[in-house]
């Protein structure tokens, strides 16, 4: 049976209230994790040193890392080759691969910038890495190197050592220094009824 933990669409439509029921569709492409099911999904019950590795990009200026979105699709239909259902079937993987849109459409009730801008300071081409709920990982560089699948790899690699050893960031650590409005409001995106998305898949 299927959990919060396995596939953020069909979380995203429960907590909107659409029909779940026709399952998790993320056979091709990357799923997408969105604001309105953020912080339920990377914190849900899963295997205690699986890696989430999250790409942060902007679908409305599609042009800063074509390669690192390219490598990271690759390795997604490399891992998932042959499943029908990969985001139930990848429970006791070692990483799981989901992507952030900073443009994704929402509608919030007051006006917020993204919940990982907020949280983290993200810009586009990052890639963040989390553990039970708390973050280990953020950049464009992996392996203190480059942004090869190698390096990746090598990096998730640390990630379950540090996750190990319980070396995690701050839940509020900031990536970069860029200026975030209104930083303690994160409450506001735990109220349901004021926040509305409109999924992408």
């Amino acid at each position: 049976a299927s959990s919060i933990a396995d596939c953020p669409i069909v979380l995203r439509r429960l907590l909107s209230k659409q029909d779940a029921g026709l399952g998790c569709k993320c056979v091709v492409k990357i799923p997408f994790v969105t604001d309105l099911e953020f912080d339920k999904f990377i914190s849900a019950p899963r295997k205690s040193d699986q890696i989430l590795v999250i790409f942060v990009l902007s679908s409305q200026n599609p042009s800063y890392s074509p390669f690192l979105e390219w490598m990271l699709q690759s390795l997604y239909m490399e891992k998932q080759h042959g499943r029908p259902s990969p985001c139930i079937q990848c429970r006791c993987d070692p990483y799981r691969l989901l992507r952030y849109d900073m443009d994704s459409v929402t509608r919030r009730k007051p006006p917020l910038p993204p919940l990982l801008v907020r949280k983290h300071a993200v810009t586009p081409g990052m890639v963040l890495m989390y553990a039970g709920g708390k973050p280990l990982f953020g950049g464009c560089v992996f392996n203190g190197y480059g942004c090869s699948k190698k390096d990746l790899l090598k990096q998730i690699s640390q990630a379950r050592l540090d996750c190990k050893m319980g070396h995690f960031l701050p839940e509020s650590f900031k990536f970069s220094s860029i200026p975030v409005e209104n930083p303690d409001q994160d409450q506001l995106m735990s109220q349901q009824d004021s926040v509305e998305t409109i999924s992408e898949e």
